[in-house]
């Protein structure tokens, strides 16, 4: 059965156009309405994406819909309303007060955005997230832990909260590298943000290269806070590591990420929080040893089968030496990735994703599961 969906989300964030892209191939008729400039490289199939230009230049614009979204609803007569991240697009959806209403949380809007800043601050936007929940019709989340941590610290029914990966396209990314240990790359494929612990993977480089004179470096940063991206600029400027390090600004498509993982022989994710990192996935499945934050979303990563190497989130020296010791290791572990790799694909990729998310509509709509 085709719907008729629109999606609330970030037209800058890779997961949303895939999961739109995705469901319109499937016949589905998708819109996306997005408060930000819609980058006209980006190819949006038979994705019907809408810009509108905020009310406000701030959050603001979230909790005050303006009346072209409002009107882009109502004349749209949409099956399904589908929000993402329950902290901005989340919210609003909420406000505009639809139904079915699907929220879909991807990570740091629950475990970090509500208890990071100031106390006043914090009070409100938990306070934000409890209606959006309470609004929702259904609540996806992408691990246990995420599930456990909504349970605990904020108001929604446990029946609305369903556990699904947004998945990976194990058809793009996919192992095409010839191993040269002369030249290797190692890549972060996290945003510029502090959350990310980009700093510290920066500090870790001189230590590196003092053994692997060789060595690169890569940052795939399309989307980040500009004052964070500045003081990393500067940093590798202080630290004299320019020659090393590589920046990539631009938004890559699926296929430009997949060609950057597959010249990478180590990933590097510090985040002090997080989901399922589906960067992560798609590194691996592109070949690439993953040396991760030891916090609990990793250990589930751990779990499926990857074999993971957890370091400190702030130490740049432990950091470093446990590049050196993948480096030494890299054939016996990379056999262990590839095996691994078999099991994302099968169990995570963006088919069984959207084969999830039909069951849902289907369901709210009282449809038949497929």
């Amino acid at each position: 059965m085709e719907y008729k969906i629109c999606f609330l989300g970030s037209g800058r964030h890779i997961l949303t156009r895939r999961l739109a892209r995705n469901l319109a191939e499937r016949g589905h008729n998708v819109h996306l309405v997005s408060f930000e400039q819609l980058d006209k490289k980006i190819d949006w199939g038979n994705v019907t994406p809408h810009f509108v230009k905020p009310s406000f230049p701030n959050y603001r614009s979230f909790l005050f819909p303006v009346r072209e979204i409002k009107n882009i609803i109502k004349k749209g007569s949409f099956d399904i309303l589908h929000g993402f991240q329950a902290t901005n697009y989340g919210i609003l959806g909420a406000r505009i007060d639809f139904n079915p209403y699907v929220v879909s949380t991807l990570g740091s809007d629950i475990l970090y955005t509500p208890f990071a800043g100031h106390r006043y601050k914090n009070y409100i936007l938990q306070k934000v997230v409890n209606y959006t929940f309470k609004k929702a019709d259904i609540i996806t989340v992408e691990t246990r832990y995420a599930k456990d941590f909504i349970i605990s610290n904020f108001q929604a029914d446990t029946r609305k909260l369903k556990i699904l990966s947004y998945g990976v396209e194990p058809n793009i990314f996919r192992s095409t590298r010839h191993s040269n240990p002369d030249k290797l790359t190692i890549i972060s494929p996290r945003a510029m943000k502090k959350i990310y612990n980009i700093d510290v993977i920066v500090r870790a480089i001189p230590l590196c290269i003092q053994q692997y004179p060789n060595l690169k470096f890569t940052f795939l940063g399309g989307i980040g806070n500009r004052q964070y991206i500045k003081a990393i600029e500067n940093l590798v400027s202080k630290l004299n590591t320019g020659n090393h390090v590589r920046f990539i600004k631009d938004i890559l498509s699926p296929a430009g990420m997949a060609d950057e993982f597959s010249k990478a022989s180590i990933l590097i994710s510090l985040p002090s929080t997080d989901s399922l990192p589906k960067s992560v996935l798609e590194g691996v499945l592109c070949g690439a040893v993953p040396i991760l934050s030891d916090i609990p979303a990793n250990r589930e990563i751990e779990n499926i089968g990857i074999p993971v190497i957890f370091v400190a989130r702030n130490s740049h020296r432990e950091l470093a030496d446990k590049i050196l010791w993948v480096i030494k290791n890299l054939d016996k572990i990379r056999k262990r990735v590839k095996k691994a790799s078999y099991q994302i694909a099968r169990e995570y990729s963006t088919e069984a994703c959207i084969n999830g998310l039909e069951n849902i509509y289907c369901k709210l709509l009282g449809g038949t599961k497929i």
